[in-house]
């Protein structure tokens, strides 16, 4: 009895660090008419993922859980796949782990964070009912049991790591419906960073997914293009045969590093 007693003393004691952690990850959204809705910290630079209905209003502020209120501005959304990603003027914010969704299993615990209704950081749990497309929707969405209300959308769902493996985006049957991470994680590359691979000029090799805006990043590679073509197609060769970073000719590294440091990336 003493040993059981302890199981559950100590799984709350976690449970409430993964509510805590979650919280400060976890923002109001207000840009809809009707109320508040949720969004999830995407990057430490101001990127916040939430659902597209919830921003149709003409004004976006975002509520940290600091309490902080900033200005936000719509820099990518999908009208299919119902999300958005926000932009925000702050540093250092505190980001959100993010799951592997192809990892998750039905049964697996299953928590959600929102402001449902208004009530700020509300804490829901469940567990993953099913995986996979439905009846209605042939998109990929992760169902979970959790209560989730009006003010949910946006918010996260996450495992029992804390870590986030959804995007809480509407109620079916009293099940809550996710849109799984590595969803939003392709449509945040797609949408608003094309990721490359790096090469470091001193040597250490590539740096894979060197997250390079859309609007800079391709006129960084149609001028290396012209200044070096020759090295430009043989690391575009020896990117896609994964040839040793030790067989790229040394004028490589300086073929990446004129055009790349001008742009301010390393």
């Amino acid at each position: 009895m003493t040993i059981a007693t302890d199981s559950i003393e100590r799984f709350t004691e976690e449970l409430k660090t993964l509510a805590d952690q979650l919280r400060c990850s976890t923002v109001q959204v207000r840009g809809h008419q009707d109320g508040i809705g949720s969004g999830v910290i995407w990057s430490a630079d101001g990127v916040i993922v939430t659902n597209a209905h919830v921003i149709q209003g003409d004004s976006i502020n975002i509520e940290l859980s600091d309490r902080r209120v900033l200005q936000a501005t719509v820099i990518a959304k999908s009208l299919q796949r119902d999300l958005a990603a926000l932009k925000v003027n702050a540093t250092d914010l505190p980001v959100a782990p993010i799951g592997d969704s192809d990892q998750v299993r039905v049964g697996e615990l299953a928590i959600a964070i929102g402001n449902p209704l208004g009530m700020v950081g509300a804490l829901t749990t469940g567990i993953v009912h099913n995986l996979g497309s439905t009846n209605f929707s042939r998109r990929h969405w992760i169902q979970a049991d959790v209560q989730l209300a009006p003010g949910n959308s946006g918010g996260p769902l996450a495992n029992a790591q804390g870590q986030v493996i959804g995007i809480n985006t509407m109620i079916v049957d009293g099940k809550g419906f996710a849109v799984p991470s590595n969803v939003v994680q392709r449509f945040c590359r797609r949408k608003i960073n094309v990721p490359i691979w790096v090469w470091h000029s001193n040597g250490s090799g590539f740096r894979s997914w060197a997250d390079v805006s859309l609007a800079c990043s391709l006129p960084v590679w149609k001028r290396a293009a012209r200044r070096n073509w020759p090295n430009f197609w043989w690391v575009i060769f020896s990117l896609a045969f994964e040839v040793t970073p030790s067989v790229i000719p040394t004028s490589c590294s300086t073929f990446w590093k004129t055009p790349m440091s001008e742009m301010g990336y390393r």
